[in-house]
C-alpha cells in the first residue's frame, strides 16, 4: 500500500514498501518509521534511528524493504528546507532526529488514511521540530522574480528564456541562483518539472502526455529522470 500527498513545497508519501535504488536529488528527504528504528544507506554507511534527514544531492536509500513509515521530500528553495539546513543540517549531510513522541500519530494516521488525517500529523511533525512553513525566504528580487515565473506555470522556460525575462545573461543567473539557493539553476528547473510531470500523472495523464507537456524530450526521458532522482521507476510512481 502506498499514499502520496503534493503540497506547495514538498511531497509526502506512506508505504510499507521501500525498493529504491542507491539515488541523490536535489530535494532534502526526511524518514521515519511507525515503530522503532529505521536503517538507511548514506554513502555507503549503514545509519539507525527513528528518524533520518537527508540533505540535497547525498547518495543514499533505505535500507531495509517492508517498512510500514512516512517519507517528505521538500524543495530545497523552501523556507522548510532552509530553516531544517540551518537548525539541524549545519553543514553535514545528514542528522538524526528523536521524533518518537509523535510515532504513534504517524501510526494512526497510517492505519486510517486520508488527506486530513496527514496533514494534521505533518502540522505536528512541524511543530515538533519548530519549523515555521508559513514564511517565506527572501531572495535576491531577481530570484524571487525567477521563482515567480516558475510559480506560475513557468516550468518549459530553458535558462535563456528565464534570463531574459529577468535581464540577465543565463550565466549570470545561473551564478545568482546558484550563490543564493545552494544548487544549480539547470537540476532546479529538471526538478520543477518532474514534479509538475508528478502532478499530471496523477491527474490521469499518460507519461507520455506528461513528459511533453512539461517539457521533457520524451517518455523515456522522463522516466530516466525519475529513475536518477527516486531510484523508482515510472511505473513504480504510477502504482501510488
Amino acid at each position: 500500500m502506498k499514499k502520496i500527498f503534493m503540497s506547495e513545497n514538498y511531497i509526502s508519501a506512506l508505504s510499507d514498501i521501500y525498493g529504491a535504488e542507491v539515488h541523490k536529488h536535489l530535494m532534502l528527504e526526511l524518514f521515519m518509521k511507525c515503530d522503532g528504528d529505521c536503517q538507511a544507506i548514506i554513502e555507503g554507511n549503514l545509519l539507525t534511528a527513528n528518524c533520518i534527514l537527508i540533505d540535497s544531492n547525498v547518495e543514499h536509500t533505505i535500507a531495509e524493504k517492508n517498512q510500514c513509515g512516512f517519507v517528505m521530500f521538500i524543495d530545497p528553495v523552501s523556507s522548510i528546507a532552509k530553516q531544517l539546513q540551518y537548525m539541524y543540517i549545519k553543514g553535514k549531510k545528514f542528522c538524526i532526529l528523536n521524533l518518537d513522541n509523535i510515532q504513534l500519530q504517524l501510526k494512526q494516521s497510517y492505519n486510517n488514511l486520508n488527506a486530513e488525517n496527514i496533514k494534521e500529523f505533518e502540522r505536528q511533525l512541524f511543530g515538533f521540530i519548530k519549523i515555521d512553513y508559513h514564511i517565506s525566504n527572501q531572495y535576491d528580487d531577481r530570484i524571487s522574480r525567477l521563482l515567480e515565473i516558475l510559480d506560475k506555470g513557468g516550468i518549459e522556460y530553458s535558462i535563456p528564456e528565464i534570463s531574459e525575462a529577468i535581464c540577465l545573461s543565463p550565466s549570470r543567473i545561473s551564478h545568482l541562483f546558484k550563490e543564493q539557493v545552494g544548487v544549480s539553476l539547470k537540476s532546479y528547473l529538471q526538478y520543477r518539472r518532474l514534479v509538475m510531470a508528478y502532478r499530471l500523472l496523477f491527474q490521469g495523464k499518460s507519461i507520455t502526455e506528461a513528459a511533453l507537456m512539461t517539457g521533457f524530450d520524451s517518455p523515456s526521458h522522463l522516466a530516466a529522470t525519475n529513475k536518477k532522482m527516486t531510484g523508482l521507476s515510472a511505473s513504480e510512481l504510477l502504482k501510488d
